[in-house]
Formats: structure tokens, sequence, C-alpha cells
């Protein structure tokens, strides 16, 4: 009598079986799933909800607690695969979400779109900093509160003409024009810092926080027995236009202050590029950048501090950018 052999432990072996198991494991590898797989990975940049579900996704891992006190929660949906395995859901809690950015996270849903509330916010949200690229900063206000302050201003201008130009042109906005060039050369001074002031790609920015940020900068500086006799306003400019201003003015840094360009979260965030030695043609790898200063951000004041920081550490160590490594505050 002869036996017959034991295949159940070569089950995965028989063609049948790989067939299956090499199914099973290449889903995502058939046209039909890699197009769902393509499609569920491009929702993030697709919406701004799934971009919000994609976030609590990362942050709360399948079965994850939150504290018992984080009561209003939204729950994650739960994904299934094609072998039918459900991820179970994660209830991530909407005010721990919220509480540390102003990020559009936790949105909801309403049926397959977001709630009309957050609609309208994402169209407010974007109204708002389109506005604050279009709008002209008022100069004449903030030569006003400056002068209130005992800080002596001059106007320049760049070579775009108008605000159209200067989006669509970004090189003229790094140039003076000829009449700034003879404003300037009446203005020269021992002055080893100068302060400049433009536009950029946010007036409200520029508006709301630029006077704040220049009269705590100024009295760091002086501190330090370091003057800024002359803060430059300077209108429809870029970064660099700090180059050609501190070579006219025979400054040794040159501190540029600047609209930033306007997210969803943010409209009103203000920069700072120092730069030692300017020279028309500086690379941006010679810079330092002071970032997101704003009420919501990194406070005027303590912006001021960290500038006059770098200022002061680029004068005494001659060098500025990636070659200058600051010492702790």
């Amino acid at each position: 009598m002869t036996s017959k052999p034991d295949t159940r432990g070569a089950d995965s072996a028989s063609p049948g079986n790989a067939a299956d198991a090499e199914t099973r494991g290449a889903d995502s590898a058939s046209p039909g799933n890699a197009a769902d797989a393509e499609t569920r990975g491009a929702d993030a940049a697709a919406s701004p909800d799934s971009a919000a579900d994609a976030g609590a996704r990362g942050t709360a891992s399948p079965g994850a607690r939150l504290p018992a006190d984080a009561v209003d929660a939204v729950t994650v949906p739960a994904r299934t695969t094609t072998a039918s395995r459900a991820v179970t859901a994660s209830p991530v809690a909407r005010s721990t979400l919220v509480r540390w950015t102003a990020a559009r996270v936790a949105l909801g849903r309403a049926g397959a779109s977001l709630p009309t509330a957050a609609h309208l916010g994402f169209l407010h949200d974007h109204a708002r900093a389109r506005d604050a690229v279009w709008t002209a900063v008022d100069f004449d206000d903030v030569a006003r509160r400056l002068d209130s302050a005992g800080i002596a201003t001059v106007r320049v201008r760049s070579r775009a003409h108008d605000r159209t130009e200067y989006l669509r042109r970004p090189d003229l906005g790094r140039c003076l024009d000829a009449n700034a060039e003879a404003s300037l050369s009446l203005c020269a001074s021992a002055a080893r810092v100068v302060v400049v002031v433009a536009d950029g790609l946010s007036a409200q920015a520029v508006q709301s926080n630029a006077v704040a940020v220049i009269e705590h900068l100024v009295a760091q500086l002086a501190a330090a027995r370091i003057a800024v006799p002359l803060v430059v306003l300077a209108e429809q400019s870029r970064v660099a236009i700090g180059d050609p201003i501190a070579v006219a003015l025979g400054a040794e840094v040159a501190i540029v202050l600047i609209g930033e360009r306007p997210g969803l979260s943010a409209a009103d965030s203000l920069g700072c590029y120092l730069t030692w030695s300017p020279q028309v043609g500086t690379p941006d790898s010679l810079r330092n950048c002071i970032s997101n200063i704003r009420a919501g951000g990194l406070a005027p004041a303590v912006a001021a501090r960290q500038i006059a920081q770098v200022a002061i550490e680029a004068l005494r160590r001659g060098v500025s950018g990636v070659a200058l490594k600051l010492l702790p505050a």
C-alpha cells in the first residue's frame, strides 16, 4: 500500500496557492489598485480635507489613545485593503491637532466634501493672501511712525514701475532706479549698518511688524554702540535691493526687512535678510535669514534681539550666510 504524500506544508508552493499569494501581495501593482493607490496618495494634494486626514493619520498610529480630557475628537476613517483587512480607526482630538498649529487640519467632512464653514474659511484665507500680495504698503504711514520714534527715513524705488511689472519681473525689483541712486548719494554716511524696509510680497506684514522690529532693533544695536542713523524705505523691492543701497551708503551690513510670500495660514509674516559686505550680485548663500516675524510667530521684540545678535557677530567676524555660526543666545 502506497502512502499519499503530505502536501499540507507545501500549499504555498503549489501553482494555485502561489498565484493566490502573489496576487494578494501584488494588489497595489494591478492596474485598478495602482490607480486606487495613486488616487488615495494624491488626495492630500487635491483637497485640504484629505490633506487634513493624511496629517491626522500620520499623527496618531492605529490604536493610539489620547489623554482622557481630549473630548472633542475627530475619527480617522478606516482604510480597507483588497485583502479586506481594515486599519483600525484612530480617534484624534481636534483640540490636540489645532492647539499647536494654524495649519488646515481636522476640518471635518460634509459627505465627500468640506463643511461649508471650512470651505468659506479657505476662500477667505485665499483672498487674504491675494490681497497681501497686491495691496500697496502705506510707506507714508511707516515714515511717520518711524519719525515719531526719532528715526530718519529716505524713500527709494526699484526699477519696477508698478505692481504688475514687479510681480512679473523679479529682476527689476532688485535694482534701484536712477533717482534712488541720486537720493542715496546725498545721504552717504559712515554708518556700519543700514536697515532697509522693502514691501516684498506682503504689504500687511510690513504695515503690521516693520516699525516695531526697527524700534527694538535700533535700541539693541545702540546698546552695542552700533548706530543706525537712517532707514531706507524701498518700494516695489526684493531682498537684493539692500545690496546697491548698502554700497551707495558705504555700509558694512545690510539688514532688509521684507514682506514674505503669504500662505493660507499667515499673510502677515515679515522676513529679515542680513548681508555682510553686500555687493551687487551677492548670492543668497551669503545672507542670514530670520523669518515668520509676526504676532502669531516670532514676536518683533524677540526677532530684533536675534537680528542684532547676527549683525554684531557678522561685524565682528567679517562674514555672513552659511559661514557665520552663531553662539547660543
